[in-house]
């Protein structure tokens, strides 16, 4: 049985994990990936064939089962690569807040049973 020991420190676990999220940082998923196109221009180096094209960088993620890809601009890759990163932070800490808050539900749930405040074995809650 959990005593108000465990408990309590159930609770500080998870209240540290609610100040982690709240300290997170502007986030969003996907990944970088090089991306190749060639610009139109009958006269640049990319119109000849077998030319690569011009490199860039794009954003790809996951919509509502389709791949949505959008286009970073060359300057803005660093603040992007630290927006992956964040989101990976925040998965990361969500998942440690689920896992706290079902230990810390489970412990308050087996405390208040152990008491005699609980549902009788075998009988059901709503009748």
């Amino acid at each position: 049985m959990p005593d108000a020991h465990d408990i309590d420190q159930l609770e500080r676990q998870r209240h540290d994990l609610l100040g982690e999220l709240a300290a997170i940082g502007p986030f969003r998923p996907g990944r970088l990936i090089e991306t190749r196109r060639k610009c139109g221009k009958p006269t640049c180096h990319c119109a000849r064939p077998g030319d690569p094209g011009h490199p860039g960088w794009a954003l790809v993620r996951r919509v509502g089962g389709r791949l949505v890809s959008r286009g970073v601009p060359r300057g803005a890759l660093l603040d992007t690569r630290a927006q992956i990163a964040e989101h990976q932070r925040f998965r990361d800490v969500t998942r440690r807040l689920v896992e706290a808050n079902e230990d810390l539900c489970r412990a308050r749930l087996k405390a208040g049973r152990d008491a005699g405040r609980g549902a009788k074995k075998g009988g059901s809650a709503a009748r």
